[in-house]
């Protein structure tokens, strides 16, 4: 997956082993960087994401919370619109 001077391997095994390596060669680059890299990537991301999405609706949740108890000690409301 390291992609220094991969080109240069593909030349060298073009000249001794057969033409059909660098087919090999441009395969693997694709599969393993464009497509494993990517998806490395993502999946990384996909899980920052969903942490921090509920990372957030926990606290807007708690200031939710603090704010409704804030206004039951502020007001004289009814019992039924306290469990409503």
């Amino acid at each position: 997956m390291v992609v220094n001077n991969w080109h240069v391997f593909l030349h060298v095994y073009a000249e001794h082993v057969s033409k059909w390596s660098q087919l090999y060669f441009v395969v693997w680059w694709l599969l393993s960087v464009v497509i494993g890299v990517n998806l490395f990537t993502a999946l990384i991301l996909e899980n920052f994401i969903m942490r921090w999405d509920r990372m957030q609706q926990s606290h807007q949740s708690a200031v939710d919370r603090q704010n409704l108890l804030e206004s039951y000690r502020a007001e004289n409301i009814s019992l039924h619109q306290m469990f409503r």
